[in-house]
């Protein structure tokens, strides 16, 4: 009896034995078994992007690493150790480390960097964050500047 309905039982016409005594020892043909070393210094695979953010809205920026054993993660704005710091919300899962500004000001503004390091070695992503405000011409013309600078190339 299976799903499709009940049968007859299948018969095989022809018998066969296995002659017990001429069983080779296979175990002497197989390899030794080599445990493979997964151990790997970090690395990243998506680095850090720069953002520029109207002052009052969050910044959200993430970043994907690799590593094994498990990295740790420390944050930095510019050469100081925010990691700690309750100003930014962190979390860093199954290779994905996101950092959260909540309400930008302009003193948010610089250099941001996220270091992992593991006992096989150490990476470091960096990005900039230009926090800017409404009546802000400057950045306006660095955008613009920004976007002539690549029109030139493309053509």
């Amino acid at each position: 009896r299976n799903e499709i309905g009940d049968s007859d039982p299948l018969d095989s016409k022809d018998t066969w034995l296995v002659n017990k005594d001429k069983i080779e020892d296979l175990s002497a043909k197989l390899k030794p078994y080599e445990q493979k070393d997964w151990r790997h210094a970090p690395r990243f695979l998506i680095p850090l992007k720069p953002h520029t953010v109207l002052r009052g809205q969050d910044c959200t920026m993430t970043c994907a690493f690799l590593g094994n054993p498990r990295p740790t993660v420390t944050l930095y704005k510019g050469d100081v150790n925010i990691t700690a710091n309750s100003k930014f919300w962190y979390n860093s899962t199954s290779g994905v480390c996101t950092i959260v500004i909540p309400t930008c000001t302009l003193k948010d503004s610089g250099e941001y960097s996220v270091l992992v390091e593991n006992e096989l070695g150490k990476d470091r992503s960096s990005c900039a964050l230009t926090v800017y405000d409404k009546d802000d011409k400057s950045i306006l013309a660095s955008v613009t500047e920004s976007l002539q600078k690549k029109s030139k190339y493309l053509m």
